[in-house]
């Protein structure tokens, strides 16, 4: 029923005894406990949220991101080793932006040559997400509203490529094969109107990038 109440009994409490014992812990356990608890870590950081904020103007689109607020910035990858980065997002009227600071060892680098298939080239920064607010988080399968939208360089140019997992009636899917599995889009895109900024610096590379609304919807 809607209501219950329930009467619970503790017994045994008057054998309760105070007690003593020993125990080695070995320098191999104490490395095993503090590896399980950076990776538990790891997963924390890898998986704490990464907030978009609204914007009372756009910032510019430069590469070197003075005008963003990084106390905002999620961090991707481990705090304290390499590589990893620093994540903001922001929005303000059509536009949706993007910043990164990535470190590592050495600046930009992707020799990839098709467009859309640079993730396989090097270097690139991505934004992976959901569009429907009520699809399952444990679905094994992409449904209608789930994107990526991948930043890198091409030709010496910056270019944004969305990738749509399902769109209804799409006519010309894209299909993306490895050894072990394929993975088909069904829409691919490279975005004509994204302005984006990759600027190197003295630890990896800064990425900046303003993208249409409407083309991530």
């Amino acid at each position: 029923g809607k209501n219950a109440h329930h009467m619970m009994q503790v017994t045994g409490l008057n054998t309760v005894k105070r007690f003593q014992v020993e125990f080695e812990l070995t320098a191999e356990q104490a490395t095993l406990a503090a590896e399980r608890l950076a990776a538990r870590r790891r997963d924390d950081t890898a998986n704490a949220p990464i907030r978009m904020m609204r914007r009372d103007a756009p910032p510019v689109i430069d590469g070197k991101l003075d005008d963003w607020d990084t106390a905002t910035a999620a961090t991707i990858g481990p705090q304290d080793v390499t590589p990893k980065a620093g994540v903001m997002l922001a929005y303000h009227d059509k536009h949706v932006y993007l910043a990164y600071d990535v470190v590592k060892s050495g600046g930009y680098l992707n020799t990839g040559t098709d467009p859309l298939r640079l993730f396989l080239g090097g270097d690139a920064v991505d934004l992976q997400f959901a569009a429907d607010p009520a699809a399952r988080k444990d679905r094994k399968e992409p449904i209608i509203g789930d994107t990526r939208l991948l930043i890198a360089k091409h030709d010496g140019k910056s270019v944004a490529v969305v990738y749509r997992a399902q769109v209804p009636g799409a006519k010309n899917p894209v299909d993306f094969r490895s050894p072990t599995r394929a993975v088909l889009f069904d829409e691919v895109e490279v975005l004509a109107d994204a302005r984006i900024a990759i600027t190197n610096t003295d630890t990896g590379y800064r990425v900046e990038a303003a993208i249409p609304v409407r083309k991530l919807v």
